[in-house]
């Protein structure tokens, strides 16, 4: 049995802030998503390359670029230290060249979807990426309110592709996890209600505990 994995998003504005987002999550999980923003794609704007880079981590991390240009982008997060590249295939007319771009680098390789974008979207590329990250809130709004439209586009994507990692992004929480976990997702992707808890081990225990019961339910 292995149960879903819970990942970090990290987004900051600053370097400040994401020293000690990173600081509180180290010790906890495995791996952390760092979410990049440009302020083009999504209003919003975040630390850059340089900022993972001086921090260092010894955990696996991963970048999710919100980025207006992503294959503009590749080169620089490539060379700090990144395992996974997130994109959005939204952001490029080109999808198959930003993947061999990152495939070329070394890294793995994820494409975002946002709310609104059909998986179809993605449906000639899909058995070249390691993950599909579907977004359950409006990209680049930070503390957004799950939506629940997400669901059947997990549950589509489990079924067509048993083996395929899917991550669910925005909005999760001890509240949801069950049923994004019941929807085929094998990756919650966790920002604001992890960081705003009192006690983020104890928030990752709990969620923990929740989807290791709920893994054993579907695998009984």
């Amino acid at each position: 049995m292995v149960v879903p994995e819970i990942i970090p998003a990290i987004m900051a504005a600053t370097d400040e802030e994401y020293g000690r987002k990173l600081k509180a999550v180290e010790n906890i999980v495995v791996r952390a998503q760092i979410v990049i923003a440009d302020g083009d794609f999504v209003k919003a704007t975040t630390v850059g390359a340089s900022t993972i880079e001086n921090f260092g981590s010894e955990i696996s991390l991963d970048v999710h670029l919100m980025v207006k240009d992503p294959i503009a982008h590749i080169g620089e997060f490539s060379r700090v230290g990144i395992d996974r590249i997130i994109f959005h295939a939204e952001a490029s007319r080109e999808i198959e060249a930003v993947i061999e771009e990152i495939k070329s680098l070394g890294h793995r390789v994820g494409v975002a979807l946002s709310l609104e974008t059909p998986v179809s979207l993605i449906e000639k590329v899909i058995e070249g990426v390691d993950l599909v990250q579907l977004m359950a809130v409006e990209v680049g709004l930070s503390g957004g309110k799950f939506n629940p439209a997400v669901l059947p586009k997990a549950l589509s994507l489990r079924e067509r592709y048993p083996d395929l990692a899917i991550a669910v992004a925005g909005g999760i929480s001890t509240d949801n996890a069950k049923l994004v976990v019941d929807a085929g997702a094998n990756e919650l992707v966790i920002g604001d209600h992890l960081f705003g808890s009192s006690d983020i081990k104890s928030y990752v225990e709990e969620l923990q505990t929740i989807l290791r019961n709920e893994e054993m339910k579907l695998t009984s």
